[in-house]
Formats: structure tokens, sequence, C-alpha cells
């Protein structure tokens, strides 16, 4: 028997649509922004120090500054023109003790011009200059401790969403299904604790990814879906983060009847929509897994639904997500 997925096209759609226009207004804000996109001239260096001292590249000289970490760090942010050639950086710390380092250029992007062009070309994004036996030594960092103040921009996709609902009038609903999105900001009100606002749209798709499909069947068949807010407090412990807050959502049931063609004395009924408001927590753990990918798990249980006639009820959504972080200051 086959299936009309109509439905689920049509709310993905609906739900999605606002998104998308504001995701895209976002990375091209950002994209113009960030110096550290291969297509524009210039790039940005975090340099880390464990000592106070000076920088001096290019003919420039810039003083380190003290950071809110609580590993006793000192930082500058270069701001160097992307270039094919080696660029030379010298630290002198506040006790006279110089030493010189090559950041090495990499070939980012494909550039068809032989030879590239220097826009083509990037250093390393984050440099740690630590001490030990006096001796200074240079290596990557791999990821970026966060500073009070920062400010990232969310953007993350819930691929499995696992749905428990009651709609009024119906018995209650559960189904596990794929697709959704969400945008979100951090803000960092300490060094490892941020506040995260965050908006989120789910769907309990068949496949996990959207695909145009159109059949017809005889059979009935439901969508869950799920928008909504959450305000909350997060903790960072090193590659961990675990969240905690409240959420406001709206939860929604569609039903397709099913097209009883064969039968003309049965007309076919029309689909019906139904939807409630919730109000509930949101409990979330992420894992970094790259400098700006994470993956996570997302727990919304609901308990009070102001506008059905049982106010109380318990409801939730789980989902797995994937989620990217760009840092906006």
């Amino acid at each position: 028997m086959l299936f009309n997925y109509k439905s689920y096209i049509y709310i993905f759609i609906n739900r999605m649509r606002k998104f998308v226009h504001l995701i895209l207004g976002v990375f091209f804000f950002t994209s113009c922004a960030n110096q550290n996109y291969w297509f524009l001239p210039k790039q940005s260096i975090d340099v880390y120090t464990k000592k106070q001292g000076i920088l001096v590249y290019n003919q420039d000289t810039v003083r380190v500054k003290k950071t809110f970490s609580i590993l006793n760090e000192y930082k500058k942010t270069l701001n160097v023109s992307r270039s094919k050639d080696p660029l030379n950086i010298r630290f002198i710390d506040d006790e006279g003790l110089t030493k010189d380092y090559v950041l090495l250029p990499k070939l980012l992007a494909p550039d068809y011009e032989d030879p590239p062009k220097d826009k083509s070309y990037a250093y390393p994004s984050y440099i740690v200059k630590s001490t030990k036996k006096d001796t200074l030594a240079l290596k990557r960092k791999a990821f970026e401790v966060p500073e009070k103040g920062s400010v990232y921009l969310n953007v993350s996709v819930p691929e499995v969403n696992s749905f428990e609902f009651t709609p009024k009038g119906e018995t209650t609903k559960t189904n596990t299904g794929f697709l959704g999105i969400s945008l979100g900001v951090d803000y960092y009100h300490s060094q490892k604790q941020f506040f995260n606002l965050s908006v989120y749209t789910a769907m309990d798709f068949f496949l996990p990814f959207p695909v145009p499909f159109d059949y017809d069947t005889e059979q009935d068949y439901e969508v869950l879906s799920s928008s909504y807010i959450s305000l909350s407090n997060n903790h960072r412990l090193k590659r961990f983060t675990f969240g905690y807050g409240l959420v406001f959502s709206q939860n929604g049931y569609s039903i397709d009847y099913g097209d009883n063609s064969l039968n003309i004395e049965v007309p076919k009924k029309d689909s019906e929509y139904i939807k409630h408001i919730a109000f509930g927590n949101t409990f979330s753990a992420y894992y970094q897994l790259r400098k700006s990918l994470h993956i996570g798990v997302i727990y919304r249980p609901t308990y009070y639904r102001p506008n059905l006639t049982q106010k109380f009820g318990y409801e939730h959504l789980i989902s797995v997500d994937f989620m990217w972080k760009i840092k906006l200051k």
C-alpha cells in the first residue's frame, strides 16, 4: 500500500520557511564580518601566552592582555593579511626573554590561477606560547576557551525526534522520526557558564532528509511536530556542556484521512491539524567534536497546557541534535 506524504512536506515547509530566511541573512552577515573566511584578504589569529609581554609582527607591536580564563592566560588577536609567504612573529616577555616564531601558511581553497592568490592561503587560527623550563614552545590550540562576554551564534539540526503528545480530543500519540532546525545565541556570563536563547522546530518525517513524495493511499496517516522557544543556563566542562531551563512550545498533530475513492458513498474527509501550547523545562547535554561542531541530546518535558480542558499533563520531545557554533564576539 502506498503512502501520501504531502502533509509532511506541507508542514515542514511552513515551519521552516521563516527559519531559512533568517539563517540565510545571519550567514550572509557573519560571512562578511568574520575575517577567517578563505575568500577575504585578511584573517585573525588568536595568540595565547602564559606570560605578559609584547608581540612584534609585520612592523606592528601589540601587548597581550589578561583573559578571564582560570588557566592564567594572556591573549591578543592579530589581524594579518593572507599570504603564501611565512609570517614572522616575535614574542618578548616582561623579563626580556625573546623568541621568534615562523607560521607557515596552508592552501585552503582551490585557485585555478597559477600561482594561487594570497587570499587562498591561511595561517593557524589559534596559537599557544607556553613556558616550560624557561623555554618557549609553539603549538596549535585545538579548542578555544570562551571568555566572559563572548557571544556565539548557534545553528543546529535536531535530526532524530521522539514525540509523546496528547492532542485535544485524541489519545496519546507517540512516534519517532527525523528533521528539524534551530537558531540560537549563547552569551557567556562567566568563564564556565552561559545563557542560551533558542528557537526550535522539529517533526517526525519518515526519512532523515527532506524528499518530495506525493503518493496516493487509502490509509490514514499522522504527523507530529513541535515548535518551541527555550531559555537555559549552561555549564561548560572541557568539551562537555550541560544545560537546564524553561520552554514555551506549540505542539501540533496532523491527520490526513485516506482516499477512499473506491467507495463513492463515503466521501473523503478533510485533513485536520490540531495544535496546543504547553509550558515546561528543557535539559540538554552536548559534546564538542570539532572547533565548531557539537552533538548532543535535548530532553524537553512539558506539564502545563493552558488551552486544553485537561490543563496538566505530561508530554515530551527528545531530540538528537547536531549544532554548529559561530563566534560573533
